[in-house]
């Protein structure tokens, strides 16, 4: 019996699908996974302490 301990087995679903479907090649993932992150680009979270973005941490 498999059990689900850390909860996460429903999004190792859905990447198995999505590596099935990408016939486990890993450039057309990469392809795939860069045009989900363009069209969904005003969803995604950016760290807001990221360099290349406006920093929060105060240099002392």
């Amino acid at each position: 019996m498999n059990k689900d301990i850390d909860g996460l087995d429903w999004l190792r679903e859905i990447r198995r699908k999505i590596a099935a479907d990408c016939h486990y090649d890993p450039k057309i993932m990469g392809d795939y996974y860069r045009r989900i992150q363009k069209q969904y680009e005003h969803r995604i979270v950016k760290n807001p302490y990221d360099d290349s973005h406006k920093t929060l941490v105060q240099n002392k």
